[in-house]
Formats: C-alpha cells, structure tokens, sequence
C-alpha cells in the first residue's frame, strides 16, 4: 500500500515522512518487495548535496538499509543500481565506487558507476561510463540522456549535441533532447541571436520540465546571482567608477526605490553621505507594509526607510556570507542553508534579521557591493527559511510573510525565491503561498519600477496549485515584463 501511494503521489513527500520508520519496523520484507521500497525511495530523494538538513537525515536512514540487497546484488542488476544509487545520494561516492568496480560489465553496472564518477566530478571517466552502459545495450536511451545532460553542465557542447543528435535520430518527438539540442547550437552561436530558441519555448509551453530548467538558467536568482537594476544601482556603480569616490552623494529619484540600495551605497561609498529626495510617490506608498507585519526590517527617517536593527554578531554573520561567497547555484545554497540553519538554530532570528540590512564587506572575489548585498540577502533568506517546519504559526511562515509584505525591497525578492521554493518542496503549501503572492501583486505601485515584479512573476509560475488559465496568464505577463 505504501509504494502504491508513492507511486501514485509521486511528487508529495510521502515515503519521506513515512518511509524512515516503515523499513525500519518490518524487517520481513521479501527482497523484491525491498527493492521496489528502496527504488522508489532513490527517486523521491533529490541527489546529496541538493538535499535539506531533515531530507538527509532521513534518506541516511533509509539508505542504511542498503545492506539487505547486498546477498542478491551479484545475481539482480537492478539491485546493482539501486544500492550504488543509495549509497550516491548518501554522499558515500567513495563507497559506491569501490563496490561497482566488482560487478559484471553489464548496462546496469556501467549506469551505476557513470552516475557515482559523475557526482565525484570525474566528468571523463563517467563520459567513458556512459559509452560503455550504450554499447552494453545501444536500445536503452537514458545512458544517452544522461551524459548529454552531464557535458551541458559542462559546457561540452559539441559532445552533448552529437549524443541528442543520436537521441533524436530514434525518438524524434523527444522533448529534451530536442530542447538540449537548440540550446548547444545556441551556445556553440555565443546566445546569439540574444532571443532564447522559440523551440525551448514551445516545449516548456509542451510541459517538459528539463526545457523549463535550461529556461530558468537564464533569470536572476533561479540560474545566476541577481544584479539590482534599480535607478539609484546604476547611479552608485557610476559613482564607484569614478577617480575619486564622492564624499558627498545627493540624488533625486523619480520614484521611490528599494531601501537596500542605500544598503548597497553604506558598502559602495564608504564615508560618503547619500542624501536621497524623491520626486514622485506610487500609490500605494511602497514603503508602507502591504499589511501588518511581525517582523519589520525597516523604520522611517523623513523620506527615507533605515534599518531597524543594530548591525548583527560578526560570528553569525560570517557563517552566512560564507555561504553567500559559494559559486551561485540555487538549489545547492538551498540546501547549504538548511545546515546551516539546523546549526544555528532560531535563537539566531534576530541576528539573521539583521544581517539582512547590515551585510560585510564584500570578498575580494566578488568587489560589487550592489551584487554582493542581494547575494548576502538570497543566503540570509534561506536560512530564514530553515529555522523551523510546519507551516501555520511556524517561524519560517512569520517571517518569510514579514518580509514579502513589508516595505517593498530587494529582501522582497529574496522572499519570494524563498517561498516559491517552498511551494516546490511540499505541494501541500503552495495554496497558502500563492494567496500571499496574490497579495503582492495587488500592492504593486500604480506607476514606476517594481524591482520584484519580474522575479514575482516566475516564482508564481512555479508553485504548482496552478490552475492552466493562471500559468498562460503569468507567462503572458512575464513576457510583457523585462
């Protein structure tokens, strides 16, 4: 009954909340019955280093079962997988490695040991893998598939367009093969021209979710760190290029502007006094909460919106922007965050808070101070977002609310990141979140830039309590917006 429901509900994390204390009370399970249980976990789980800090622990678990597939691993080959698959997502690569170089050359011993060299980064010997799981069996796809989708992370271009070639040469209507293929021969044209292939379009339109992923590596924060576009952004980096840096700054702005940026100017002028005059106001004022909030970032001097908080513990703040200093990669700061929230625990709250208006000083490596504080604010976010489960009165509900609806700013981003993701993460939720963007979206100021509203527009697309007349609507608006 468990893995029928699993089956069923493929994308609800049933065998994560059930699965743990399931293989570990019956011990009489039949070892096919077994191997369809720990086959089924190996699919619901993400891989290692995408993991959360409670999905590790509990597919740690699960997979320490591997164990009882041992005595039927030299006669089952799907067993061979299945155990080489566990002990890969278990971050136990090394281990995985050692125990496929015993098995039989076969597909199912070579898939094995290409998946393991491909998460160690032996990118060569898994490519070498992979040709060898083709030649054991030329009729099986995914051994094409999979190392194509390896050398486009690579940036293998060539590689990767001649396998979707052989891909598309027996199954012509595959989707992401044809998708990957377009994007290669776009890369291979250096992106030009600058238009995304009309063909990834209309298969992402098509439902094909390997599409939809070359498409989100393209936007801020879902593929690349995300680089502020407001007025007063482009002011301040002309201001940096400047021989000598001013030591006085004074701006008129036709419209009122994240808060962050003087955020972003407190790094990137440092001593210099920034004074700020608005020639405009939207209605509704975006520097008024969108309704109340228990957590505010922001308090009002004159015109202008402050930090509420004291600059945070430099303890604290230095495990974050180690994260944030990490080479962008959503899905795997997601995770990093995870630990490090399940470290720092929720006492930590009010220095997170703060962290987020109070960012360091930017590492050498990374020098913009405007990027470096929506990086900062992405990685305090996501730790935010950790402090607890559950979901109505939880902690991460307060404040990741608190921040989407308060005064409309860069963190308002880094909010909305957050809370698409959690809508991803458990379907069960996202109803609730997409009344929370619907709200936002209703405040949005009547006329002027709407820093969010791009980033707003493709979170909400992804939450998946869409209706289909509410995606095309979103995505004709995404369109519509730059």
């Amino acid at each position: 009954m468990m893995l029928s429901i699993a089956h069923a509900k493929w994308d609800q994390p049933y065998l994560e909340a059930w699965g743990r204390e399931w293989l570990s009370q019956d011990e009489d399970l039949s070892q096919d019955i077994l191997l369809s249980a720990l086959s089924a976990v190996l699919v619901n789980f993400p891989e290692f280093e995408l993991m959360t800090y409670r999905q590790r622990l509990n597919f740690q678990a699960m997979a320490s079962h591997h164990v009882r597939l041992l005595p039927m691993i030299d006669e089952h080959p799907a067993a061979q997988m299945v155990v080489c698959g566990l002990l890969r997502k278990a971050g136990r690569v090394d281990e995985g490695l050692v125990l496929a170089e015993n098995f039989s050359p076969s597909w199912h011993a070579w898939m094995a040991r290409a998946l393991l060299l491909r998460q160690a980064g032996r990118v060569d010997e898994a490519a070498q893998a992979f040709a060898n799981a083709r030649a054991a069996d030329p009729s099986d796809l995914s051994a094409y598939g999979q190392a194509a989708e390896m050398l486009v992370d690579c940036g293998r271009w060539s590689e990767a367009y001649q396998l979707c070639q052989q891909i598309i040469s027996r199954e012509p209507l595959h989707a992401a093969s044809r998708s990957m293929l377009a994007w290669c021969r776009w890369q291979q044209a250096g992106c030009e021209p600058p238009e995304v292939p009309e063909l990834i379009q209309q298969m992402v339109a098509q439902g094909d979710e390997y599409s939809r992923k070359l498409l989100l590596n393209l936007l801020p924060y879902w593929g690349r760190a995300a680089e502020p576009r407001d007025a007063l952004a482009n002011l301040l980096r002309k201001a940096m290029g400047r021989a000598e840096p001013p030591v006085e700054f004074k701006v008129e702005l036709t419209d009122v502007e994240a808060p962050s940026n003087l955020v972003a100017a407190r790094l990137a002028l440092p001593g210099c006094q920034v004074q700020l005059r608005y020639l405009h106001v939207s209605t509704p004022d975006p520097r008024e909460p969108v309704e109340a909030c228990e957590f505010s970032l922001w308090r009002r001097e004159g015109e202008i919106l402050v930090p509420a908080f004291d600059p945070p513990d430099p303890a604290i703040q230095e495990k974050v922007e180690q994260l944030a200093a990490q080479p962008y990669n959503l899905r795997r700061w997601w995770a990093q965050a995870s630990q490090l929230a399940a470290e720092l625990g929720s006492d930590a709250l009010s220095q997170l808070l703060a962290s987020l208006t109070w960012p360091g000083r930017p590492p050498a490596a990374l020098p913009d101070p405007l990027a470096w504080t929506t990086r900062s604010q992405t990685a305090t976010t996501f730790v935010l977002a950790h402090l607890d489960d559950g979901w109505e009165g939880s902690l991460r509900r307060r404040v990741l609310y608190s921040l989407l609806l308060g005064p409309r700013d860069w963190t308002t981003e880094s909010a909305i990141i957050a809370l698409s993701l959690i809508g991803q993460n458990e379907p069960v939720l996202s109803w609730d979140i997409h009344q929370a963007f619907r709200k936002l979206d209703a405040a949005k100021a009547k006329d002027g830039f709407v820093c969010y509203e791009k980033v707003l527009i493709e979170g909400w697309q992804q939450l998946p309590c869409l209706h289909p007349t509410e995606s095309a609507h979103l995505a004709r608006r995404s369109s519509e917006v730059e």
